[in-house]
């Protein structure tokens, strides 16, 4: 059974949220004594704060999503590296014996250059392979051991970065849970401190009222009322 992904209960921004929170423990401190008229401790605060402050630390989506780039334009620049060193095999191969000999063909160049990743991971050890076992009759068109092994050195070293890729974009979907997981857990929180700020002030001061009013809006700014 697929495990369903941990969805954001709030529609702020995370770094709004961030903001958010650490406005709201400010005016906790200050309305200390009615807070604690209401159960909200000085403890309570504090660990508000914390929560609040290693929520802000998590990485964000951004810096995750420039590591799947960056793997992704590694993997990319080593998988024309080589089929850059393939091509002169190809050439070598066909000039010795024509593109119709079962020889060229056990090659199977065709279509390189819209092979995925792992395709040309797979040529390209073919290539070593076949290449060595066909060494004898390619000499003469200058292949040697030497390209054949740094074929194979970029084949494992693409095969390598296939797996930095896939395991970039893991890193990235579990942060994107862990974060939500974290930023419901504070939202709740928020929640929780201003209704009860919010009920504190109602009837006293609207200003200390509207310290804690969230607006549940993208950007935290309040909604916008069509005319």
């Amino acid at each position: 059974m697929t495990k369903k992904s941990v969805k954001a209960i709030y529609n702020l921004a995370n770094d709004v949220l961030k903001q958010k929170c650490d406005a709201v423990s400010h005016w906790m401190t200050r309305d200390a004594t009615e807070m604690a008229l209401r159960g909200v401790t000085a403890t309570n605060t504090s660990d508000f704060v914390t929560q609040s402050t290693a929520f802000g630390d998590l990485p964000t989506d951004e810096e995750l999503q420039s590591d799947v780039t960056a793997a992704v334009e590694n993997q990319d620049a080593t998988a024309e590296a080589l089929r850059i060193k393939i091509r002169p095999v190809r050439s070598m191969a066909e000039v010795e014996y024509g593109t119709d000999k079962a020889k060229y063909r056990k090659f199977r160049f065709d279509n390189m250059n819209d092979m995925t990743n792992s395709e040309l991971v797979k040529l390209a050890k073919r290539v070593f392979r076949v290449g060595t076992a066909q060494l004898a009759d390619l000499t003469g068109q200058g292949l040697t051991t030497t390209i054949l092994s740094a074929i194979k050195a970029d084949a494992n070293s693409l095969d390598d970065q296939i797996d930095l890729v896939a395991d970039a974009v893991s890193d990235r979907d579990l942060a994107t849970e862990d974060r939500a997981v974290n930023g419901n857990a504070l939202y709740v929180n928020l929640v929780k401190y201003t209704n009860i700020g919010k009920s504190i002030w109602i009837d006293t001061d609207e200003a200390k009222y509207n310290d804690y009013v969230i607006y549940d809006t993208p950007t935290g700014a309040p909604p916008v009322t069509p005319p």
